[in-house]
């Protein structure tokens, strides 16, 4: 038999096209088997679209003070003679709280005593004065005018004569000093005995029915804060109820933070301590009723955020735009509706998956 090139050549070709066809169908094949292959992970679980409350909150630490407190200082040097309370008491305005005598030259002493003779003598006589112009006005003898000028001579006479009188009281009997506040002392720095200078700090009273948190906020959120703004306080495991009273306008140089009071709106006695340190979270937003899916749920798809919807025996993959996270809760602004369910254990394994648009679960 005669070599026919020519037949050879196409012989050859038919044998290329045949292969290449079978590769063809066999990947084909393979493909079709891989979608038929891909299967649900069988720990797969799901929860409801449902509602929940979100809130925004801005966390701060700070120190239990407290709203309304007294130092009360020493006026003139002198020598602490008595002390009717001590650290803890409890004090009402007007009560006794301690008894400072001054200490003095008997010729200083002398003086005074002059001072004091010489006011109470001028006192005697713008009163009788103001009294007998008071008299000429009730017949017509005199204006009010002239009525007005003596009564405002005899008050400034008044008031020499009563520091003179209180000066001289307290190098002869000593000065006792009252509380000008109801409440607790918390601090006693001065004991019978000691020497006092002015303005040394003697006690301090607060009242303890009132206390105010202060902590410092740092960064932009500070700028959410406003005074009305709930807020809650936590100490030892429990959640204490406060309210923004106060909010600075600057930022402190020396921390860097804004400073925020919250007044504690609690009843009762809520054990915190004056001077102790607490955690705050203060509420800036608060939105209710709002659709919700657990955590576990949201993924992320480049820049978008996704979930796994299940709809009968099938899957498929949902973009959704999210709000606040509370409590293991995203709030969710866009994309599902109350009820649809969610796949939250196994959603990562789905999603890696063919999953570009849906594929249905195995019978």
């Amino acid at each position: 038999m005669k070599y026919n090139r020519k037949n050879h050549i196409s012989l050859f070709g038919k044998l290329m096209i045949f292969l290449i066809l079978t590769l063809i169908v066999g990947i084909a094949c393979n493909h079709r088997q891989t979608v038929k292959q891909i299967k649900v992970p069988d720990f797969i679980k799901t929860a409801k679209v449902t509602r929940r409350n979100f809130v925004r909150e801005i966390k701060g630490f700070g120190y239990v003070r407290a709203k309304q407190k007294r130092d009360i200082v020493a006026n003139d040097k002198g020598l602490i003679e008595k002390i009717w309370i001590k650290e803890g008491s409890k004090v009402l305005e007007g009560d006794k709280l301690i008894l400072i005598k001054g200490e003095i030259s008997k010729l200083e002493m002398a003086l005074l005593k002059k001072e004091l003779e010489i006011s109470e003598a001028e006192l005697n006589l713008h009163r009788k004065e103001y009294e007998r112009i008071k008299k000429i006005q009730k017949t017509g003898g005199s204006n009010k005018k002239e009525v007005e000028k003596s009564y405002a001579r005899y008050k400034e006479a008044l008031s020499a004569y009563d520091a003179a009188k209180e000066q001289y009281d307290f190098y002869t009997k000593g000065i006792i000093i009252t509380s000008h506040l109801n409440g607790y002392v918390i601090s006693l720095h001065k004991f019978p005995g000691d020497y006092v200078q002015p303005d040394d700090l003697l006690i301090s009273i607060a009242d303890l029915r009132k206390l105010v948190v202060e902590v410092n906020i740092f960064g932009n959120e500070s700028d959410l804060i406003k005074i009305g703004q709930l807020a809650r306080i936590e100490q030892d495991g429990k959640q204490i109820k406060g309210k923004v009273s106060f909010v600075s306008p600057k930022i402190n140089s020396d921390t860097g933070g804004r400073k925020v009071g919250i007044d504690i709106i609690e009843n009762g006695n809520t054990g915190l301590l004056i001077g102790e340190f607490v955690e705050v979270n203060i509420i800036v937003e608060h939105h209710l009723s709002k659709l919700a899916i657990p955590e576990e749920a949201l993924l992320t798809d480049e820049n978008n955020k996704v979930v796994i919807i299940k709809e009968g025996k099938s899957y498929k993959k949902q973009i959704i735009n999210i709000g606040l996270v509370n409590q293991g809760y995203i709030e969710v602004l866009k994309g599902l509706k109350e009820g649809e369910e969610v796949v939250t254990a196994g959603a990562y394994e789905i999603f890696n998956q063919d999953i570009s648009k849906k594929f249905k679960v195995e019978d």
